[in-house]
């Protein structure tokens, strides 16, 4: 799983890369209008991807879920 976002200075793109493999949990926080989906990894790192909608979100984890 890849996940790309824009950095704080706008100049270039942050990448955080977890390989299925290496993936223990996927978690969706919902929250008022949409949903959060957090990726956990077998060590510390994780994912937060934000601003889903919740049929997004659950379609997200589906997926990754198929494949670990």
């Amino acid at each position: 799983v890849t996940y790309k976002k824009r950095n704080k200075h706008l100049i270039g793109v942050d990448e955080v890369t977890i390989p299925f493999s290496r993936i223990s949990s996927v978690e969706i926080d919902r929250k008022v209008i949409n949903a959060d989906i957090i990726v956990h990894s077998t060590g510390s790192q994780k994912i937060v991807a934000e601003n889903f909608t919740v049929g997004s979100a659950k379609q997200a984890k589906k997926e990754i879920e198929s494949k670990i």
